[in-house]
């Protein structure tokens, strides 16, 4: 994984290598895109911290929302194979132990910083969508966004 920690006197700031962000979004997408297509497609949304502006209601019909890791949500957690076809981490340090060894594609959403100090995180998630750090990446996913996901409903449609 290219994710770096560049120190400075002031700050420190820590960078992951564009073309490796490139190919995470890519990835990623693809995925999504395949099991938007795939009928009765149920997804498990944990946490809420890292928000990128994609609105998960809107891919996948049947989505379920977890926003705390409880004990009473190991139930759900274990049962997921049965019942969802993805697990949508968007906070991965809080979730990642309930998630080890779960036989369910996971999508994790991070910084790169969590990535740096949780390297423990890349052995629980199967996707990586990297949070935006900086404006570049914003569009960058956007544009990845807009193609993949977007451009498959227009498909769909008959025109006339």
């Amino acid at each position: 994984m290219n994710f770096n920690r560049i120190p400075t006197r002031l700050s420190t700031h820590y960078v992951c290598d564009p073309y490796t962000t490139l190919m995470h979004y890519r990835r990623t997408f693809k995925f999504l895109q395949a099991l938007k297509a795939k009928p009765n497609c149920r997804a498990l949304c944990l946490g809420n911290r890292n928000q990128v502006n994609i609105s998960w209601p809107k891919h996948f019909d049947g989505l379920t929302v977890v926003t705390s890791a409880v004990a009473a949500q190991s139930s759900i957690l274990s049962s997921a194979s049965v019942y969802y076809s993805l697990i949508i981490c968007l906070d991965p340090v809080l979730f990642a132990k309930h998630l080890y060894r779960v036989n369910v594609p996971v999508l994790g959403v991070c910084t790169p910083r969590e990535i740096h100090e949780h390297p423990e995180i890349l052995k629980v998630i199967d996707y990586l969508l990297p949070a935006p750090c900086s404006r570049t990446d914003a569009a960058l996913r956007q544009l990845l966004q807009r193609e993949f996901l977007e451009d498959s409903e227009e498909q769909k449609q008959i025109p006339g």
